[in-house]
């Protein structure tokens, strides 16, 4: 056969393969997912499976929505190449409400080159804080996809937590978390990112800072909701609790703490360890490290984590892998 020949016939099986990764990507990704609000929910809701278009019917009809059959084997040769995991940062950070200046704090998120940036005690419209809005600031300087949730509204601003990333937030929520009466609200603010096909939930809290009864309960809800959780899910923020407290050791029983891969110093409040980056069964942590911070009295925590196949592919692994058991 000439080169332009073989040229041809690559090309075509290219395309083919290409058409099967799409549909599979497709499949994974969840086109009914509904559009990101430019503004954060004010209702609370909880994290699910992305919901269904109720105006499209549950099951296409076959003739009008022909889905191609590929070659057979070509989609277990697909899967095969996409069981490669995906490879990112996540750098959790207590911002003291950009009190060092707005710009520092950009550039210590910057030497970190994270993919995802989870920040805490983030300001929008506070007078104390010059009336700016601190996550359009922060995304527009950082070049990044951003969601702020509010966990305090006073005097015409905000204050609460972001989530920073390079790569899309198609969904994101709050929960609130218990309190009592007298301190400040908290939430568990979430995401749903799109990282290259693979749908990846992202966790962003601050837990009370005092009131050890009221800390734990609030853990309590936060691995509450995680255990239900299906989707590769990190988990960040300031949670106020040392490690082998009772609220770490809560989370501990159904998430990995990052720091299970970390080396050096741990300590990222003034004096000891406050902040975590915990992930869950599809995640798998690979270095962690503190960078000390100069514009906060909190460090920056940061976690390089892989993420696992995405959920098609892993079921029909576990299918194949079952094969021939008794």
């Amino acid at each position: 056969m000439s080169v332009k020949g073989e040229a041809i016939r690559s090309g075509a099986a290219m395309l083919v393969i290409g058409l099967v990764v799409a549909l599979i990507v497709a499949d994974q990704r969840g086109d009914d997912l509904p559009e990101r609000s430019q503004e954060p929910t004010p209702t609370v809701t909880s994290p699910a499976t992305p919901d269904v278009d109720p105006s499209e019917p549950a099951t296409p009809d076959p003739d009008r929505y022909p889905v191609p059959t590929p070659p057979p084997g070509l989609e277990d040769l697909v899967c095969r190449e996409m069981q490669t995991t995906t490879s990112l940062r996540v750098l959790s950070f207590n911002t003291k409400g950009g009190a060092g200046g707005l710009s520092d704090v950009v550039e210590e998120v910057r030497a970190v080159d994270a993919d995802l940036v989870l920040l805490q005690e983030v300001d929008r419209g506070l007078a104390r804080s010059g009336a700016v809005d601190q996550p359009d600031a922060y995304a527009e300087a950082l070049g990044m996809h951003a969601a702020f949730s509010a966990n305090l509204r006073v005097k015409g601003g905000d204050y609460g937590t972001l989530v920073l990333s390079r790569h899309e937030i198609i969904q994101e929520g709050r929960l609130d978390l218990p309190g009592a009466a007298g301190t400040e609200p908290r939430g568990l603010q979430w995401v749903t990112v799109d990282v290259d096909g693979r749908l990846v939930r992202v966790y962003n809290t601050h837990l009370q800072s005092v009131g050890g009864e009221v800390r734990r309960q609030q853990a309590r809800v936060v691995a509450g909701m995680l255990a239900q959780e299906v989707f590769p899910a990190i988990v960040g923020g300031d949670f106020n609790a040392t490690p082998g407290s009772a609220p770490i050791s809560t989370l501990g029983n159904v998430l990995t703490d990052s720091w299970q891969a970390g080396s050096g110093s741990e300590v990222t409040g003034r004096t000891r360890k406050i902040d975590y980056i915990f992930v869950n069964d599809h995640i798998t942590p690979v270095r962690s490290r503190v960078a000390r911070s100069g514009v906060s009295d909190h460090h920056r925590l940061w976690a390089d984590v892989e993420v696992g196949p995405g959920e098609q592919c892993r079921a029909r692994d576990d299918r194949s892998k079952g094969k021939g058991k008794r």
